[in-house]
């Protein structure tokens, strides 16, 4: 293993502190823990303010009472730069509200000056921590850049029929039939006429035996055009209860065109082998 495979696996600890003595003695719990790392001492806002950049820390240990600055001070110049980097307030002495305006506020945890042993094990909690949440960020991410970008329309409504989320094809595909904006929080049935409702409804009702119920329906627009449209309805369970449904559907126009061509090359081709028999 090369001395840049070893840079590379070292936690990079952004100290925030104006007492070396006791970043010295994190550093001691930190050693005794056998955590390899790599760290930098700052004291004043603006030397923090450019380590964020140049250092680029996995970390953060920050006093809460410094000269300059204080540790809720750094935080939130953490927070206007939209880092997600673990965040650990070291303090001498805390008090009960003081440690909730802490957590309240996103700190990821705060230690005791007369508790270092406890810094290896919440650093690396913190780490942990963080790396999940942004891994979950970026599953949601990619799981809402598929959602958005199907060629399929998605309603997913609670167990009330209340919209909890849709795509911006389920969003196209209802302004087309209906000329209206799906809104997350409504009523999905306050977006379809009363007749769909009824039919839907007893879609809905029917699909408590477990089966995926598929429906064709065509609907005349204003222009005079006919569309057609294919809907799936399914229920969204978790531990065996419902939750509530999500609905598919997709425009089945052309489809439905398509056939029509279809039909009607079929009846000619028909008609003519009638003719060819009878000559």
């Amino acid at each position: 293993m090369t001395n840049s495979d070893i840079a590379i696996d070292k936690t990079k600890i952004l100290f925030c502190d104006d007492n070396p003595d006791d970043v010295e003695l994190m550093k001691l719990e930190l050693d005794l823990a056998k955590l390899n790392y790599t760290s930098l001492l700052v004291e004043e806002k603006e030397e923090f303010t450019k380590a964020l950049g140049d250092f680029n820390p996995d970390i953060i240990l920050c006093d809460y009472t410094m000269p300059s600055f204080n540790g809720m001070d750094a935080f939130k110049i953490l927070k206007e730069q939209n880092r997600p980097i673990p965040f650990i307030v070291v303090t001498g002495t805390i008090n009960e509200e003081l440690a909730l305006d802490f957590l309240n506020g996103g700190v990821d945890d705060f230690i005791l000056k007369s508790s270092y042993k406890r810094i290896p094990n919440a650093l690396q909690k913190a780490i942990e921590k963080r790396k999940t949440e942004q891994l979950t960020k970026e599953t949601q991410a990619n799981l809402k850049a598929i959602f958005d970008n199907t060629s399929e329309g998605f309603i997913l409504m609670d167990e009330n029929d209340l919209i909890k989320s849709f795509n911006s094809k389920a969003a196209e595909l209802v302004f087309q039939i209906e000329e209206k904006k799906l809104e997350e929080g409504k009523n999905f049935y306050d977006f379809i006429g009363a007749t769909e409702r009824l039919l839907i409804q007893n879609k809905i009702a029917r699909t408590l035996s477990g089966l995926t119920i598929y429906h064709n329906q065509s609907y005349l627009q204003k222009s005079g055009k006919t569309i057609w449209f294919n809907f799936s309805i399914d229920f969204i369970t978790v531990d065996k209860n419902k939750k509530g449904s999500c609905i598919s559907l997709r425009d089945t126009t052309q489809l439905k065109i398509n056939e029509e061509k279809l039909l009607k090359a079929n009846r000619m081709l028909s008609f003519i082998g009638e003719i060819n028999l009878m000559m």
